[in-house]
């Protein structure tokens, strides 16, 4: 059994080498298919956020069906889940800042960075301590709230990404801000 788990670390750490790897070539591939820049920044933000929400899925079915699974069937799903995760959120990065360096100009993109890096910070304690909460009820044992609150997560952002392509309105800017920049 030692061995065993020392092989499932392996797979994680590994998910963690794959996971850029398969991020650059999606990145390649949105590229290489939507020829113009705006595009490619449209396109990449869009292929990212629903990448996180398919990750967030995985690992929530994971989870909530670990009782049913065997260990290496498990781990191979956290594993998928991780690489997929990793995979998902350097393309959403890599877009976002593309996004944010044609909007903004030099003076504005330190305090920008500084206030996400505040935000992503505040989430992840916020997020953190509703994790423990939702543990904290069935004696660690009952995963079930924990995975209700990552459906909730993932239903905020399916109503976000609904916005964002209903209103159109970070589109046009993104793209008005990428055409006036390249005249």
């Amino acid at each position: 059994k030692k061995k065993a788990w020392m092989n499932y670390t392996s797979l994680v750490s590994l998910g963690g080498v794959v996971g850029p790897l398969l991020s650059n070539a999606i990145i390649y591939v949105i590229e290489v298919r939507a020829k113009a820049p705006q595009r490619q920044i449209w396109v990449g933000l869009n292929c990212g956020f629903l990448g996180q929400m398919l990750s967030c899925v995985l690992l929530g079915g994971a989870v909530l069906f670990s009782w049913a699974l065997d260990a290496g069937s498990l781990v191979l799903l956290l594993v998928l889940a991780w690489i997929l995760t990793i995979a998902c959120n350097n393309v959403f990065t890599t877009f976002f800042n593309s996004a944010s360096q044609q909007r903004l100009g030099r003076g504005e993109r330190g305090r920008f960075i500084a206030n996400i890096m505040t935000i992503f910070t505040l989430g992840n304690s916020v997020g953190t301590m509703l994790f423990g909460w939702g543990l904290s009820f069935g004696g660690g044992q009952d995963v079930r709230s924990c995975v209700f609150l990552l459906f909730c997560g993932l239903i905020f952002k399916a109503l976000l990404l609904a916005q964002l392509r209903r209103g159109g309105l970070a589109k046009e800017d993104v793209m008005t801000a990428s055409a006036a920049k390249s005249d």
